[in-house]
């Protein structure tokens, strides 16, 4: 079903139903994400996923303020931002570096957050999804990328890449 939201014709629900599909360089349609994809799989190598350390900011550089680094804390399970870059404040007014997911004040969005890292948590796999909804009032259009990282075949991490305009 199609909605208006700031007088653009939307989808009045998530493109991905709910939780973020498998990733695969093929279904990706933002060329930044494509890229950041093709980084990730160039730096896991044979592993099941890259290290953090096997990804630095000048890998990044040219997606920097639309990446997010999302640290995995389990018993109980919960997620933490390490790093948030600045599309995220721009966005959504919020500074999120240094700030527990289930914190985000805005109860839709946090609900939406929380579904996508627990996918990829359980999947251990490149996560995609595409928004093109509204959500607490907000406009929310774009890509997203959900890509593992962890050491010795354990999952500690994971990176959040944004393709928007």
């Amino acid at each position: 079903m199609m909605t208006f939201m700031d007088g653009n014709l939307v989808n009045a629900r998530d493109s991905w139903s709910g939780v973020p599909g498998p990733a695969s360089a093929d279904e990706i349609e933002h060329p930044e994400l494509r890229r950041l994809y093709s980084i990730w799989e160039e730096k896991r190598g044979g592993r099941r996923f890259p290290a953090q350390r096997d990804i630095g900011p000048r890998d990044l550089a040219f997606m920097l303020s639309r990446i997010a680094l999302v640290e995995i804390r389990r018993d109980p399970l919960h997620f933490f931002w390490r790093v948030v870059g600045g599309w995220w404040r721009d966005q959504f007014g919020v500074e999120g570096t240094g700030m527990r997911v289930d914190e985000w004040p805005s109860p839709t969005q946090r609900a939406m957050l929380l579904q996508s890292y627990r996918a990829v948590t359980v999947s251990e796999s490149p996560c995609r999804h595409v928004r093109n909804q509204s959500a607490d009032g907000k406009l929310l259009r774009y890509e997203a990328l959900l890509l593992p990282l962890g050491e010795d075949d354990a999952m500690k991490m994971f990176l959040v890449g944004v393709g928007a305009g």
